[in-house]
């Protein structure tokens, strides 16, 4: 179960689509600077989930890289 101020963000996120670009940059600069798992949220939010190889799952570090490289391809970086 999520935290329930990562259950708000979502929320907050879910108003209009100003909002929810404003909160998805934030996150990605969170996870850019290597703080917090924002990647639950940032599923939820964007309805995607960046690819990753099987036998990375679970490695905090090839999740990040994925949702940066998803971010700046969409131009939230």
């Amino acid at each position: 179960m999520m935290h329930p101020s990562f259950q708000a963000i979502v929320g907050l996120s879910q108003q209009n689509f100003d909002s929810k670009r404003s909160i998805v940059r934030c996150m990605l600069q969170e996870v850019k600077a290597g703080r917090g798992d924002w990647f639950l949220p940032l599923s939820q939010i964007t309805q995607e989930n960046p690819a990753i190889s099987p036998k990375d799952y679970g490695k905090s570090d090839k999740l990040a890289e994925a949702w940066l490289k998803w971010g700046k391809s969409r131009g939230f970086l």
